[in-house]
């Protein structure tokens, strides 16, 4: 049943720690494609202002000493050098969609795409989607984040906006669906991990007296906030890169230093996790006290000690080491947030026994926190297993 207790934590950590990857990997860039409005322009540049302030004063200048362009020239100057000419059937199509859009009578497809906040009259779309994807690499390649898209028609060019958006500004206003691709099937994952760590088999009691570890408050209960905080402190990277790197690159320690912040809060991550550790070691574990020894099962191993081979049971000090304490009782000094967990920790009374064998071999097992201990103490004093000083002034003083 050990591989079950094992395998138990690894699908349940497994799972919600790729949910909450495919949750929140954002796929970016994105393009951002609108209607040129070409009369505004136009009518920014010429248009008289009600003049307040310096700023104002001088446009209005430059604006009365500027002649007048036709609106043909004024667009070929605007334009120049940031114009891509496109034509042929698909661009036809694909602009009259746009200027569809734009008039608030989008397709369903459309819709979809739909920009939100001041992106709201625009629409995104994958780089590789036809047929901006013949235009993005001529931007990548000129190191551009912004075109003008020329149409020949008829009637006169038409025009569109197009800008490369990264990562944290898409991810404000774009819609989840285009930036977000795995989103929908990340809730399964989250499922399937609880569903694993609830359905796979559970240890039985190896006989109604058997002693073991309460399984709600300290197998389950841990086994949830160590996943909880595990999975916060995993997905905290892509929260904090998302609104802010223009790359989206949650593990880029070169150019932004990201990667940085991403292996602190996933040591932290680590941390917690390793709380499955223990509490698979409290789930496997089950004591039997038989006549002529203790079966003891943990999840290495499944051995009876007989009373004859014990030496002595020595006093086991589970608290966390030493320095631990005093260096986060010094970190409380500097920070006073510290401090309650400082005394938290100094404060604790993890004990339990080691069983000294006559050959040398030693087991430890924690005592504190399982029901019915004191059956173990009463056998072994039965059986005259000598306690040490520690262990016997302990008792008697608890």
């Amino acid at each position: 049943m050990a591989i079950f207790t094992i395998l138990r934590r690894v699908l349940f950590a497994f799972g919600l720690l790729a949910g909450a990857f495919l949750a929140l990997d954002a796929h970016g860039p994105l393009l951002r494609i609108s209607v040129s409005d070409i009369g505004k322009m136009y009518e920014s540049q010429y248009a008289p202002r009600p003049r307040f302030g310096a700023m104002e004063a001088a446009h209005e200048l430059i604006r009365r000493d500027t002649p007048y362009e036709p609106l043909a020239v004024f667009v070929d100057r605007k334009m120049a050098d940031r114009t891509i000419a496109v034509e042929g059937p698909a661009w036809n199509a694909f602009f009259s969609e746009l200027e569809a859009a734009n008039a608030d009578r989008p397709s369903a497809d459309w819709q979809k795409r739909r920009g939100s906040g001041y992106a709201d009259g625009s629409f995104f779309f994958k780089t590789g989607e036809a047929p901006l994807n013949t235009v993005f690499p001529v931007l990548r390649d000129k190191g551009m984040s912004f075109t003008y898209l020329r149409l020949p028609d008829a009637t006169g060019p038409r025009f569109a906006d197009l800008v490369v958006t990264d990562v944290s500004d898409a991810s404000t206003k774009a819609p989840p669906t285009l930036l977000y691709i795995y989103r929908s099937i990340a809730p399964w994952f989250a499922a399937g991990a609880l569903a694993a760590y609830i359905l796979l088999p559970w240890p039985r009691r190896l006989r109604p007296d058997a002693i073991r570890y309460t399984r709600a408050t300290s197998v389950v209960l841990p086994d949830i906030l160590a996943g909880v905080v595990m999975t916060l402190f995993f997905a905290m990277p892509m929260f904090i890169v998302a609104g802010n790197s223009s790359s989206g690159s949650i593990l880029d320690f070169a150019d932004e230093g990201w990667g940085i912040i991403t292996a602190a809060l996933w040591l932290l991550a680590a941390i917690f996790a390793s709380i499955f550790v223990f509490t698979a070691r409290y789930e496997a574990f089950q004591l039997v006290i038989e006549p002529m020894g203790l079966q003891i099962v943990t999840i290495k191993q499944n051995r009876t000690i007989p009373f004859s081979k014990m030496e002595r049971i020595e006093f086991a000090d589970f608290r966390p080491p030493r320095w631990l304490r005093i260096l986060m009782f010094i970190g409380g000094m500097v920070n006073w947030r510290l401090m309650g967990q400082a005394l938290l920790l100094e404060s604790r009374r993890d004990w339990g026994i080691t069983i000294v064998e006559r050959d040398g071999r030693r087991t430890r097992m924690l005592a504190n926190f399982i029901p019915d201990f004191d059956r173990v103490f009463k056998a072994l004093k039965k059986s005259r297993i000598p306690f040490d000083k520690t262990l016997t002034a302990f008792l008697a003083g608890s």
